[in-house]
Formats: C-alpha cells, structure tokens, sequence
C-alpha cells in the first residue's frame, strides 16, 4: 500500500537508480525492530529501577 502512493522514478530522477530488493528491505525492518526493541528495553530497565530506588 504504501509503494503504491510513492511517486515514479520519472517524478524524481535524482532518485531512479536507487532500487530495494525484498530481501534488502526485510533487512532494514528486522534491523529497525531489533534496534527498538532494544531501546524499549533499555528505558523499561531504567524505568523500573528508578520506580523500585523509590
């Protein structure tokens, strides 16, 4: 769905080279999600010691 409302590498030729295969994407989401779980954690960890220092 959202491919769909990108405009066409005619609408910006700056940018008509750059191509994403499936697998580089599914890449970029893993990474994304492992980094904020990561940072969900860490300020989860934080929190939780903060409010048992109380």
């Amino acid at each position: 769905m959202f491919e769909r409302s990108l405009p066409s590498s005619d609408q910006l030729p700056l940018f008509g080279e750059l191509t994403f295969t499936g697998v580089e994407m599914m890449g970029t989401y893993i990474l994304l999600g492992a980094v904020g779980a990561g940072i969900g954690t860490a300020a989860a960890a934080i929190a939780v010691s903060w409010f048992l220092d109380a």
